[in-house]
């Protein structure tokens, strides 16, 4: 190498130099003027104990578009994630009120969201119309579901709380049809008619199983039930009075009729001893009682035209007579 390739080299050489301790000096300055001065494309940017802080970061990716966006604004703090084709698909939310998620399809519409406010919880799911078609709810004291229709209104509903659990099913206009109760004291079931009005109930209590009847102004007018050890049926008329009772007892079954006052007119009961049919004025007094005896003759106990009669005044029917088919007691 001649003298003037080595003076050459050395030029470059220290050209090269210069241009590296000139890049250096910007760069120590361009970092001395971030620091003091804080610009706001700089966000404020400071690093401090390996931790970056800033009002907000984004994440990109291989071709420089938004992937995650985490910022902080007066409404609270957020994060929002993309997809690959820049589309928000999941959004969490920290302000004042409490916490939120939500997650999006890939036309950007809300499809599920959770939120966490003041002690109460909720999860909702959503279709693609934006409606809402399914809700979860924990509060302080009670826990629920709600599954809506297209139209969201409420098609089914179940509660829990400390007292029972339920469940409620309604129709396309809202109107409740059942209605399903579960508690310490027993389990109901009520049927509604199309009108949301009470129609039928099954319940089962400490006194055992019942179905209760209503008409269309929701009065009972029969009731299926247990007795002691046996079965009942009872019949109300429009008003709601009792005017027909069916016992079955272990002595044998008992049916009374009463009338608009609530007191019995006539009653029919079968024993081991046989069959015996009261009635009585609508004083509630007894005026006529037939039995029929262990020798299959029928005996007339009690005669209204003589008050409440005696045993002496016993009248039977012999047995080489035709049997009636019904008693009249002639008017005086």
């Amino acid at each position: 190498m001649t003298i003037e390739e080595r003076v050459e080299k050395l030029e470059q050489a220290l050209t090269a130099a210069k241009w590296r301790s000139r890049w250096l000096f910007i760069a120590c300055l361009l970092l001395i003027l971030i620091y003091y001065k804080k610009p706001a494309w700089f966000m404020s940017a400071i690093r401090s104990d390996e931790v970056i802080r800033a009002q907000s970061f984004a994440v990109i990716d291989q071709h420089g578009h938004d992937r995650a966006l985490l910022f902080w604004n007066e409404a609270g703090t957020g994060l929002d994630l993309r997809d690959e084709s820049g589309k928000l698909r999941a959004a969490m939310e920290v302000g004042k009120e409490g916490a939120g998620l939500s997650l999006l399809d890939e036309n950007e519409k809300i499809r599920a969201k959770v939120c966490v406010d003041k002690g109460d919880t909720g999860l909702t799911f959503l279709d693609e119309n934006g409606k809402t078609r399914a809700a979860l709810a924990v509060e302080k004291d009670e826990v629920g579901l709600s599954l809506l229709d297209e139209n969201e209104k409420i098609r089914a509903k179940v509660c829990v709380n400390k007292i029972e659990t339920g469940m409620d099913l309604h129709d396309k206009k809202g109107k409740l049809g059942a209605k399903l109760n579960v508690s310490e004291d027993g389990s109901a079931l009520g049927l509604s008619d199309k009108n949301g009005k009470p129609g039928t109930q099954l319940a089962v209590d400490e006194n055992g199983p019942a179905l209760g009847l209503t008409d269309e102004n929701g009065r009972l007018r029969a009731r299926l039930g247990m007795v002691e050890d046996g079965p009942s049926l009872d019949m109300a008329d429009k008003n709601g009075s009792g005017r027909i009772a069916l016992l079955v007892l272990k002595s044998g079954p008992r049916l009374t009729l009463l009338d608009d006052d609530g007191k019995s007119r006539a009653s029919l009961l079968v024993d081991k001893e046989g069959p015996t049919l009261n009635m009585a004025d609508k004083h509630g007094h007894v005026g006529v009682e037939v039995t029929l005896g262990k020798d299959a003759q029928p005996y007339l106990l009690n005669d209204y035209r003589h008050g409440t009669g005696t045993v002496d005044d016993v009248q039977w029917l012999p047995k080489s007579e035709p049997q009636p088919k019904s008693l009249a007691i002639p008017a005086e």
